[in-house]
């Protein structure tokens, strides 16, 4: 279920090169994007950086618990979709 608008359905998030994520979900009504995948996979949907233009920018929520050599860490916020960068966190 969507962690913003308790949305019922959704997909796999795909990549810009057509690779599924398994285990991140996109959710059909607002596009939030949430689920658990590999540190390096987060890279392919948010990167760890602050996008210059944040007004007037579509955004999105995301909520991610990430697996890596140093164990479980979550990231959350909202990032602009075409740059892939933060506008927000937390």
């Amino acid at each position: 279920m969507c962690p913003v608008c308790n949305g019922n359905k959704s997909d796999w998030y795909c990549t810009d090169k057509g690779r599924l994520i398994y285990g991140v979900e996109v959710c059909r009504k607002c596009g939030a994007v949430y689920g658990t995948c590999y540190k390096g996979e987060s890279y392919e949907i948010v990167l760890p950086y602050w996008d210059v233009e944040q007004s007037n920018v579509e955004q999105r929520y995301f909520d991610l618990v990430l697996l890596g050599s140093e164990g479980k860490e979550r990231t959350h916020g909202w990032y602009n979709p075409k740059t892939k960068k933060i506008t927000q966190v937390g």
